[in-house]
């Protein structure tokens, strides 16, 4: 999961320049920290969280 997210970090940053990017940039942070929280709790547990 680790490397799959340095992946999606690295793609956020190639696109740097993009206006829509910068705009939503925050929203994919928060997005990505969502995903990791999810699969941390799912290889723990077993199980995905509850959606909040």
């Amino acid at each position: 999961m680790q490397m799959a997210s340095r992946e999606i970090l690295s793609l956020l940053n190639d696109t740097k320049g993009d206006r829509e990017f910068l705009r939503c940039r925050r929203f994919a942070r928060k997005r990505i920290e969502t995903c990791q929280r999810t699969w941390t709790t799912i290889e723990r547990e077993g199980t995905a969280p509850e959606e909040t």
